[in-house]
């Protein structure tokens, strides 16, 4: 195989030698220079050319040091790595200072010197890539994954960050409190539940929201529930990926919950009997279809999860993800890749994390929690019950929990459940009471019910 630093096929790599160049020259006439060649320059090897590497790799050392930058001082550094007849010589040095006379555009030529190196890494990757696709014995979803992470890892080496002038971020902070100001406004999507929206501001773009639960305490009915009524609000798809649950059965548990009178039983058992439930499971019908929701199997593995999200994204949009459940992703192989399940729950939440902020949007997953909750004389869930945690509690943004009392204590109302915010990054905490509709399962702002101290 052709290496990606050398001629191959009549191609050379991408490359700007004179801007190489000139950025070395600006770098040793001003002392200044370093400061601004780091933020797209970060390290020798976006330098092609191997004598210009060694000499950047001096300057980066003598910058980190806060040594003085000049002629002499990068001449005495590079004799003292035994590199001065390596890159030319002192004649060399003095050749690159008399490539320019100030060093004004060294940011621009920063920036072209980091594409060029991304172009590059981007090769490389190809170039392996190709090389595994033709081993007969590779494996697909494995290369697609390798491919995912050297994409990423390429990304984060050289991701620049965006600067704003501070008048500007001061005056968005001041719009979004404005807006906050208004009667019943806030700032995210809408959750389905005025007293939530209240609370939280609505489920936040670049946040992951994990919400945790017992089996049977309606996870899923909450999910449904919201998504459902951000896809009323917004333009841009919103996004199941069941784990748990066939499609069919998906959409209609949402028809019970978005019906009237309709409930499971009629719509998984019994049928429906008269021709009004008819009518009415036909316009229910019709208003979800003109909704933008996605629902979509089982995937592969954590990866091919977020390439997937890339691709709706890329495609159409995307507005609110939610997962069902989190310990139900595989990890990069489908296995238990680390050995340890902590570990590969630590990986997922991880990667959730950076998908949320990269794909600016909200991402809710929903969590299992383990038996040890039901062992307590409430049965109240908390974060310790979070089951096979990993770094759920460092990455997540926010972590709610259900519950219903009436699950375990028969003398408590059936019709009450509580949502309990344990972790909020950027607000308080709170326990707010929520309707509940057994037949339909479904969850509801239950109106007039205030915040309570304790959930039973």
């Amino acid at each position: 195989m052709a290496h990606p630093n050398r001629k191959s096929d009549g191609y050379m790599p991408p490359q700007a030698i004179d801007l190489e160049e000139a950025v070395l020259g600006a770098c040793l006439i001003d002392k200044r220079a370093m400061i601004n060649a780091v933020k797209y320059v970060r390290a020798p090897e976006f330098f092609y050319k191997s004598e210009h590497s060694k000499i950047y790799a001096v300057l980066l050392d003598m910058h980190k040091n806060g040594e003085a930058i000049d002629l002499l001082t990068v001449s005495q550094a590079l004799r003292k790595k035994e590199h001065l007849q390596a890159i030319g010589g002192d004649s060399a040095l003095i050749a690159l200072s008399q490539k320019v006379n100030s060093s004004a555009h060294i940011q621009h030529h920063g920036r072209i010197l980091l594409e060029k190196f991304m172009l590059r890494q981007i090769i490389t990757l190809s170039m392996q890539i190709t090389s595994d696709a033709y081993m007969d014995d590779g494996d697909i979803f494995e290369i697609l994954s390798s491919m995912t992470k050297g994409i990423t890892a390429i990304q984060n080496e050289t991701n620049v960050g965006k600067e704003k002038p501070f008048e500007a971020i001061v005056r968005e902070a001041m719009d979004d409190v404005q807006r906050l100001s208004q009667p019943n406004a806030f700032t995210g999507f809408d959750t389905g539940f005025p007293s939530i929206n209240q609370k939280i501001g609505g489920w936040q773009k670049g946040e992951l929201i994990v919400i945790g639960a017992r089996p049977g305490m309606g996870k899923t009915a909450f999910a449904l529930k919201t998504m459902s009524s951000v896809a009323k609000t917004i333009d841009e798809p919103c996004v199941m990926i069941s784990y748990e649950m066939r499609d069919v059965a998906m959409v209609k548990r949402l028809m019970a919950i978005e019906s009237p009178t309709l409930h499971s039983n009629q719509l998984f058992r019994d049928g429906l009997k008269k021709d009004e439930y008819w009518k009415e499971l036909i316009d229910v019908a019709g208003e979800l279809e003109g909704r933008n929701l996605i629902i979509l199997d089982s995937m592969p593995n954590i990866y091919q999860l977020g390439m997937d999200l890339r691709r709706i994204k890329h495609e159409r949009g995307l507005g609110l993800v939610v997962i069902d459940y989190l310990q139900l992703i595989p990890p990069e192989k489908g296995g238990r890749q680390n050995g340890n399940r902590d570990q590969d729950i630590g990986e997922i939440t991880r990667e959730l994390k950076k998908l949320s902020l990269e794909l600016d949007i909200p991402i809710i997953a929903l969590s299992q929690l383990s038996r040890k909750c039901e062992e307590t004389p409430s049965k109240i869930p908390g974060l310790r019950h979070l089951r096979e945690s990993g770094n759920i509690e460092q990455d997540a943004d926010m972590i709610a929990f259900l519950y219903r009392a009436e699950y375990y204590f028969p003398d408590q109302d059936p019709d009450v459940a509580v949502f309990i915010c344990e972790k909020q990054r950027n607000g308080a905490l709170f326990n707010q009471p929520l309707g509940w509709n057994k037949n339909k399962a479904k969850f509801y702002d239950n109106e007039g019910a205030q915040e309570v101290d304790e959930p039973f």
